[in-house]
């Protein structure tokens, strides 16, 4: 029976998909781990989001500050939002029963972040994580972001970053890593006037690659962590972000094969620590690609690849063993 009762509302849904989620959780109370009850506000434990709907950001953005789980909902050829559950469209009985289930599982270890004296400021993740959702997100539009005394406009679709003052790597790192934020949502018109307003612009890579790179390892040990090995998706851009010579030659070894912390290091001379910042930069900005290595690499980290003897080298060797002549 169930031992508690949780709260489900819909963010963007179709009329007719919301009204198959009120029906279906009706008839499927006796079938999940706990009771649940469907709330017509986000004050809910889950939310059910469609994936291209701009509301879908808030309920993100209180699911970090308040303990609640996200859910997309994802039709034929979409992809789900960051960090979140999935529930396929058309939904099925047997799918809403296993999602609930696993949201119960979630619920259990999900603790809020602690709220601040003001009702539109949080304390929650660093900005420069949720700014990394909103890009993966894909969502199109201008977002005004404050931090403190310090105002920030970002277009997603041009990933620059608008402000009154010029920034420094110093303030850039500050923002990137504050925990106490707003962030508003603004229209096109508001967007593109602010754009052309601020004094100076920046890139949200270089933003994100300075904090991967420049931010204490504790900060993302748990939402960010580095401790597989890789391959790169495509170069970090050398003429936007501070690259230094060894960052260059791990970037060469990393397209070539999958790759760990260690073997980076040990490869290129640099420490291991260097290497894993190095990583962690490359994921902030959605560079990394996570790959396991080939099963006879055995599990430790990778190490370059040596070369396979060519067969003629082979057919060499056979041909001086059948003569007896040693090599």
């Amino acid at each position: 029976m169930a031992s508690r009762i949780r709260k489900l509302t819909a963010v963007g849904l179709p009329a007719r998909e919301e009204l198959l989620v009120r029906s279906l959780l009706k008839m499927v109370s006796a079938k999940t781990t706990e009771e649940w009850m469907f709330q017509e506000n986000l004050e809910a434990n889950v939310a059910l989001c469609h994936p291209d709907s701009a509301l879908s950001m808030m309920a993100l953005k209180r699911a970090n500050s308040h303990g609640m789980l996200c859910v997309s909902v994802v039709h034929e050829d979409e992809h789900a939002l960051p960090d979140t559950l999935m529930l396929r469209a058309p939904i099925r009985s047997a799918d809403f029963i296993d999602v609930l289930n696993r949201a119960s599982e979630r619920l259990v270890h999900v603790v809020p972040a602690k709220a601040s004296a003001t009702t539109d400021e949080v304390t929650v993740e660093p900005l420069v994580l949720a700014l990394r959702r909103l890009l993966l997100s894909g969502q199109k539009g201008f977002v005004a972001i404050t931090v403190g005394a310090s105002t920030l406009v970002l277009s997603t679709a041009t990933r620059r970053l608008a402000s009154a003052s010029p920034l420094q790597e110093s303030e850039l790192l500050r923002l990137g890593l504050a925990g106490l934020y707003r962030w508003d949502v603004i229209d096109d018109e508001q967007g593109a006037r602010a754009m052309a307003a601020a004094v100076d612009g920046d890139s949200l890579d270089r933003l994100l690659w300075l904090c991967g790179l420049q931010a204490p390892e504790a900060l993302f040990d748990k939402s960010l962590p580095v401790d597989g090995t890789y391959v790169l998706r495509r170069w970090p851009d050398a003429g936007r972000l501070a690259l230094e010579p060894y960052h260059l030659r791990m970037a060469s070894l990393l397209v070539r094969q999958p790759m760990g912390a260690r073997a980076l290091a040990d490869v290129t001379g640099r420490s291991v620590s260097e290497a894993r910042a190095f990583l962690r930069a490359c994921a902030m900005s959605c560079l990394l690609e996570e790959k396991a290595l080939p099963a006879s690499a055995g599990s430790g980290d990778a190490r370059p690849m040596t070369p396979k003897r060519s067969r003629y080298g082979e057919l060499f060797q056979s041909i001086r063993s059948v003569l007896g002549i040693r090599s």
